[in-house]
């Protein structure tokens, strides 16, 4: 395995942008400091969003899972709005994180959710598809 390659996004602020693979343990540190977290997901990823609420558990974050319609249905304003509702429930306060786990669609989605929650929480991408990478990474959502 090769190792990971970080770029620096310089914009105001800047962020990292980290590509590589098993980069599970990274993601913990990423997050450290964090008292909890959402992990939205598409369904064919339940499983690997288990595993990472469960690693993130394991590291002492309250981490939780949020499933996301597939693909360019769960980009709808009724989708944000049950996003909303679950963040509230489960006590996501500014100083947490919103991970988003999946394509372009489940990226651009948790971005917004993520950018109009509380004026703003942060947002961590785990994109599993090109076009989720470039979305997330390029595109800044």
């Amino acid at each position: 395995m090769t190792e990971p390659v970080t770029v620096e996004v310089r914009t105001d602020p800047p962020y990292p942008v980290i590509i590589g693979t098993g980069l599970l343990g990274d993601l913990a540190r990423v997050l450290d400091g964090r008292h909890r977290v959402a992990i939205l997901h598409q369904p064919t990823l339940s499983q690997t969003a288990e595993v990472i609420r469960s690693h993130l558990s394991e590291k002492g974050i309250d981490a939780h899972r949020i499933e996301l319609p597939d693909a360019e249905s769960g980009k709808e304003l009724p989708v944000v709005g049950f996003i909303w509702e679950v963040l509230g429930r489960i006590g996501i306060g500014r100083k947490d994180a919103i991970v988003s786990l999946g394509g372009g669609a489940a990226t651009d989605v948790a971005g917004f959710a993520a950018a109009t929650w509380l004026r703003g929480v942060d947002i961590v991408h785990v994109p599993t598809t090109l076009l989720g990478m470039v979305d997330a990474a390029v595109g800044g959502k």
